[in-house]
Formats: C-alpha cells, structure tokens, sequence
C-alpha cells in the first residue's frame, strides 16, 4: 500500500509540475483549506493548532484559527510547489524564483 501511494505521490508531484506556478499554487490553496476544513481529524490541523497554540499564547480564538488557516494554506501550497523544486531544471527554477540585482 505504501509503494502505491508513493507512486500516486510521485505521479501528482509531475502533474504539478508541468501546471504554471500560479495554477499550482491556487491547488495548493484548495489543498490546505482542506485540511483545515477537516479539523482535528487532519495530523496537519493538529500539529499546526498545537504550534499556534504554543507560540501565541495571547492571542485571542479569532486570531489563532486565522494563523491556522493560513499556514495550511501555505503548506498546501509548499506541497503543490514541491514538484517543481524537485523535477525542473535548476536554471528554470532560479529563474522563475530569483530576481536579478544587477
């Protein structure tokens, strides 16, 4: 099962890949609203919700679960992006994310 769902993982991440960054980033978006929609029955939702927990002790209810909701967002999005880290050309890469300062 596990080699089976690693093949589907590597098979997404080529899809992802070949998709413009923005189009992968929006997947990425929908991908993290999800696990946030899901609540506690996400390990992502957990550990993030614990994190925020700690590290903002202060902050209101309100406060916190936006924090959560957008860190899933741009974990989803980190995961969507990841095919392309790993499966583009380096130069195509620098060149999408890196600006020249000369």
């Amino acid at each position: 099962m596990n080699k089976i769902k690693g093949i589907i993982a590597v098979i997404a991440l080529g899809f992802l890949a070949l998709l413009p960054l923005s189009a992968a980033q929006a997947i990425g978006k929908s991908i993290g609203l999800r696990f946030y929609k899901k609540g506690n029955a996400n390990k992502f939702y957990k550990i993030t919700r614990s994190n925020i927990e700690q590290c903002f002790p202060d902050l209101n209810t309100e406060a916190k679960e936006a924090l959560v909701k957008e860190s899933l967002e741009q974990t989803g999005k980190s995961l969507a992006e990841m095919g392309m880290s790993w499966l583009w050309p380096v130069k195509k890469t620098l060149k999408k994310n890196c600006k020249s300062t000369q």
